[in-house]
């Protein structure tokens, strides 16, 4: 009989308020398609294999099509997709998107069971699922390889579990939505609708019955007498087998998909120094060659190199309650680890930005004591516009210091990552910053982060992501976040192999990276070698200046494994590259290499889907599936009020809750916003909306549009305010407005671009008599917001 032990729980803060937010949903009959949730992960060495069973059934009286959006390690190489009806199996074919979506209509329209699964995000990714039978249950299995996180001598397996709600910025398209989830597409986030589901309200009973076991085989890391199992801890209540290795860990029943499952163990550092595995070319394809470096180098640099850094805080409304406070103190600590010789500067941003003080200024002890001080009394509110932030630090840096002195350029965004609009940030930031690319390091905090966002704006930047599931784990990293922004360990990396013919052009990175303390580096590529020796030589710069070699015997590996992991590696990083050159020239070539590597390989791309058709049976020809998208828990440790969700979802199947008692429901949270409406008393507004919109009419005879804008702007900042201490309902549409202008009257200032956000004075006029007449519609004879009437409102109107 094998024993176990209880697993110790990471220490995670709880959700403190029970509010929720316009539009999510609640159903007493527990009627959601997606009921069961199996994951089964293999950990060996460094390398993971993950089976991932969802099981959907069918509660209403006809067909159904299942939509769920859902996460998964955003490194993990997806490569294959089965459906399973009964006992029959339908391997899914990885084709074209395009492809795959007519292949799917087509089948759904014939009344043939399907399913389609496809990636929208780096780590997120969507599943339907069409003409489940009534009363029947159909599963979709997925399997993937990735890497084990390794850090300091730390091993984390993360597995994401939920799909937070994500900011979406950028103006409203016409049209119809793309998808069925709360979002409004924009033209920033043009699928919006595809990647925010709607969420469940507080108290509802747990849909889904989560099971979730781990096989941990050290795989010649040495255990170093059950170091691995002695030393480990997960997010969620596990229990480990005593005998081993390898170890089993199995989750407990009756935890929700609320947020990241971590599970944490040591490894020593010298278990990891250094090593290759390579896979022979056979008639699957090339051989795969995989080096890992993770050499224990003592810091020998000198850093004679000052360093400008500017600190990006997010003090959004998702950054409420713990997050906001342990943001605080990262980015403090950060401040404070400067030293006399480095500059730096302070932005935190919501829906506006705020500085602590204009441009760089010197590392000194009042400056840096001053910028604490102000970094403490900042708060959680309004959205997440993230561009303005990333355009103005990379401004500052952009210009260097004067004269011959050099400095190193220095990104630090403190956040959760929960925007939607990930593209356009990472164009931003690569055209902004030209030839003087910053440096960027992340720090991500939440128990549901947006990790593939995060990884890839590090990637852009030469830096390194911490994310950080609580208060206490920030205790533990906060001097690894310092020595983050210290320089690399090494640097100038070279990679040369003997024994096989080496296509460099294969290369992942294809730019490889410097290595920083106790983080490994990973590099992959392809080869044409079917036997003999093989040996790799690795070299470097140390920070003294000083040469650094190594020399590794390639080992045999999992073919299957490093394949995929070098599909992966190579997609992902021709997805970033599609992203920031897409502007500059003709992505076509580009999405073409992306199909091409992720057909070849097998593994799954944002250009192409796994597609499974069951043409056994016809369930109903002549009639169309209902739609059902499958709502996501409440990320556990968020405060806010949640973000409204889109009513319109052709969910009748399921019971949303009646109007009147979400209203009473609603109003019983603290922080709600129904409460503030309230009692809100709206003379005040009343007042500043008219004289904004008397002063308005005189723009036309203004001489200097740009300056008599700047003016106008002071007026609108000040209602901005006001809304703000009210939380008004449409707080958040005047602040995008508002930052929509402060970008428009920057164009008409300096014209640098061709066109701004409006086309003309006069079309700006018009959108703000819209955005300000909306404010003075509703306050007119100091009547409250009539929200049973107001069906736009319910609809679309985001907290």
């Amino acid at each position: 009989m094998i024993q176990s032990q209880q697993l110790p729980v990471l220490d995670l803060p709880t959700t403190a308020d029970e509010g929720a937010g316009f539009g999510v949903l609640e159903t007493e009959r527990g009627c959601l398609p997606l009921t069961a949730m199996d994951v089964r992960t293999q950990v060996t060495g460094l390398w993971c294999r993950t089976r991932l069973e969802q099981t959907f059934r069918n509660a209403s009286a006809e067909p159904i099509e299942a939509t769920y959006v859902f996460p998964l390690p955003d490194r993990a190489a997806v490569h294959r997709c089965v459906l399973l009806v009964g006992d029959r199996r339908v391997e899914g074919v990885l084709k074209e998107r395009a492809a795959a979506r007519a292949a799917y209509d087509g089948a759904i329209a014939a009344g043939h069971r399907a399913a389609i699964a496809e990636e929208d995000r780096s780590g997120v990714f969507s599943l339907r699922a069409g003409n489940i039978p009534a009363g029947e249950t159909v599963r979709v299995e997925f399997e993937m390889v990735g890497p084990l996180e390794i850090d300091e001598g730390e091993a984390t397996w993360r597995f994401p579990l939920v799909v937070a709600p994500r900011y979406v910025a950028g103006r409203p398209l016409d049209g119809g939505p793309v998808g069925r989830g709360w979002g409004i597409d924009t033209h920033q986030v043009p699928d919006a609708s595809r990647v925010t589901p709607p969420v469940l309200l507080p108290g509802f009973p747990n849909p889904v019955a989560l099971s979730l076991e781990i096989t941990l085989d050290p795989a010649g890391l040495e255990p170093s007498a059950g170091a691995w199992r002695d030393g480990m801890a997960c997010s969620l209540h596990g229990v480990v087998s005593e005998e081993g290795p390898p170890w089993t860990v199995r989750l407990q029943p009756g935890e929700r998909l609320d947020r990241d499952f971590l599970l944490r163990f040591p490894v020593l550092g010298s278990e990891i120094v250094g090593g290759a595995q390579l896979a022979w070319a056979d008639d699957a394809g090339p051989g795969t060659l995989a080096v890992t470096l993770a050499p224990d180098l003592p810091d020998t640099s000198e850093q004679t190199l000052p360093r400008d850094v500017v600190v990006l805080l997010d003090r959004s409304g998702s950054m409420e309650g713990w997050k906001m406070v342990a943001a605080r103190r990262a980015a403090g600590r950060l401040v404070d680890s400067l030293g006399d010789a480095d500059r730096f500067a302070v932005i935190a941003f919501d829906s506006v930005v705020e500085v602590e003080q204009e441009g760089l200024q010197a590392a000194t002890d009042r400056n840096r004591f001053q910028a604490i001080r102000w970094l403490g009394q900042l708060e959680a509110r309004g959205g997440t516009e993230m561009h303005e932030p990333l355009v103005q630090a990379a401004g500052w840096l952009a210009g260097g210091r004067s004269g011959q002195e050099q400095s190193e350029p220095i990104i630090v965004l403190v956040t959760d990552g929960q925007v939607a609009g990930e593209d356009v940030l990472l164009q931003t930031l690569h055209g902004v910053a030209g030839d003087r690319m910053p440096r960027v390091f992340a720090v991500g905090i939440d128990q549901a982060v947006n990790a593939g966002f995060l990884r890839r704006l590090t990637d852009l930047g030469q830096g390194a992501c911490e994310l950080v599931e609580s208060e206490d784990r920030l205790d533990e990293v906060m001097d690894r976040i310092a020595e983050r922004i210290n320089p690399p360990r090494l640097k100038n990396l070279t990679l040369e192999v003997d024994g096989v013919a080496w296509d460099r052009q294969s290369l992942v990175p294809s730019r490889l990276p410097d290595l920083f303390a106790g983080r490994p580096l990973t590099i992959l590529g392809r080869h044409s070698g079917t036997d003999g020796p093989v040996r790799v030589r690795v070299e470097g710069q140390r920070g003294d200046g000083s040469s650094w070699k190594a020399e590794l015997v390639a080992t045999p590996g999992d073919a299957d494994v490093l394949r995929s992991a070098w599909g992966r590696h190579r997609v992902r990083e021709l997805e970033d590259r599609f992203v920031v050159e897409q502007l500059a020239g003709d992505p076509e070539p580009l999405q073409a290499e992306i199909i091409k590597v992720s057909l070849e390989s097998g593994v799954l791309s944002r250009f192409t889907a796994f597609v499974a058709i069951d043409e056994t049976e016809t369930i109903d020809a002549d009639a169309a599936p209902v739609p059902i998208m499958q709502p996501v828990e409440r990320v556990a440790g968020w405060t806010h009020s949640m973000p409204a969700m889109c009513c319109d979802m052709e969910m009748s199947y399921c019971d949303f809750e009646e109007r009147d008692s979400f209203v009473e429901r609603f109003s019983r949270a603290p922080s709600s916003l129904l409460q503030n409406l309230q009692n809100v008393s709206r003379d005040g507004i009343g007042f500043t909306v008219s004289g904004l919109l008397e002063e308005l009419e005189s723009h036309a005879a203004a001489k200097d549009p740009a300056k008599w804008l700047r003016g106008w702007l002071k007026g609108l900042k000040g209602l901005m305010k006001s809304l703000r201490q009210l939380h008004h309902p449409l707080v958040g549409r005047i602040e995008s407005f508002y930052e929509q202008t402060r970008v428009f009257q920057k164009w008409l200032r300096h014209r640098k671009a061709a066109t701004g956000p409006f086309v003309s004075m006069e079309e700006w006029a018009d959108r703000a008599r819209e955005q300000l007449g909306q404010l003075d519609s509703s306050d007119e004879d100091d009547e409250e917001h009539d929200l049973e009437t107001d069906d736009r409102f319910w609809a679309q109107q985001l907290v």
